[in-house]
């Protein structure tokens, strides 16, 4: 299948597909590139937690900003930011980084 927007027809359904439940569409034509994309993010993010030997750099962070951006400061439910990283509480407990980032965290909001 040719993919170049000059040849995109806003009517052709049958070129796009819908990316889930997230209300998202793309051409058909991209869907290997966008799985390589994910692909690549799952790697990046794999390797930023492998990489933060201690957990205060990036997992701190991550867990820092999914806290915030799930508002654990008035539901105090750790589930939503779990969720959104693609992570267990069985996932965290065999990382001593991911402990540790998570311990971080949850301190600097007590501490707020």
């Amino acid at each position: 299948m040719e993919c170049r927007p000059s040849g995109w027809n806003y009517g052709d359904t049958t070129k796009a597909f819908r990316l889930g439940s997230t209300g998202g569409y793309i051409r058909k034509c991209d869907g290997d590139a966008f799985a390589a994309l994910l692909d690549r993010h799952d790697a990046e993010f794999s390797s930023a937690i492998e990489e933060d030997e201690t957990g205060s750099g990036y997992c701190y962070e991550m867990f820092r900003y999914e806290l915030a951006n799930h508002e654990f400061c008035v539901t105090y439910d750790l589930d939503p930011t779990l969720k959104a990283l693609g992570l267990t509480l069985e996932d965290i407990a065999a990382n001593p980084s991911l402990q540790n980032g998570l311990a971080l965290a949850l301190a600097a909001y007590r501490e707020e």
